[in-house]
C-alpha cells in the first residue's frame, strides 16, 4: 500500500475488489487515503453487522452493497453497481489479455516499442470488439 498511498493523496474514491480482499484492514488502509473499499462480503460475514468483529468501515462498505428493499424486489444499489462495473472491466482485461495485452514478447523491452506495441493490440482489440458486435447485430 505504501506505492499507492502517493497516488490516492488528495482525492476520494471507491476501491473494488472481490471477497477474497474482505478484510478490516484494508477497509482502514483505503480510509485513511480517503476512499471506500467495497467489496462482497465472505459467505461467513454476509448477513453480519456486529462491530466487535467488523471495523465500522467495513460496516459501511457491507450497507452500501446491500439493499434494504431486497425483499421488496429492488436490488440495485450503489455497491453492487460498482461491483458490476468491476466484472465487466475485469472480462475486458481477461479478453485484451488473451488478443495479446498479456506478458510483452522479450523484444518489446524499451519505452517506445511498449508504447507501439499496447497501441496497436489496443487497435486490434477494438476492432476485434467492433467485429463481435456486428455479428450479434446481424
Amino acid at each position: 500500500m505504501r506505492t499507492l498511498s502517493k497516488q490516492w493523496s488528495g482525492g476520494w474514491g471507491y476501491v473494488v475488489g472481490d471477497n477474497g480482499f474482505d478484510g478490516n484492514d484494508l477497509y482502514d488502509r483505503a480510509a485513511a487515503h480517503n476512499h471506500l473499499w467495497v467489496a462482497p462480503p465472505r459467505a461467513s460475514n454476509r448477513n453480519l453487522r456486529d462491530a466487535r468483529r467488523n471495523s465500522p468501515l467495513r460496516i459501511r462498505a457491507l450497507d452500501h452493497s446491500d439493499s434494504p428493499l431486497h425483499y421488496a424486489g429492488v436490488h440495485q444499489t450503489f455497491g453492487s453497481g460498482l461491483l458490476r462495473q468491476r466484472r465487466t472491466i475485469e472480462a475486458i482485461f481477461g479478453h485484451s489479455n488473451h488478443l495479446g495485452l498479456g506478458a510483452l514478447p522479450p523484444w518489446i523491452r524499451r519505452k517506445h516499442r511498449v508504447r507501439r506495441h499496447v497501441a496497436c493490440q489496443l487497435l486490434l482489440l477494438t476492432m476485434r470488439q467492433l467485429q463481435l458486435r456486428a455479428a450479434k447485430a446481424a
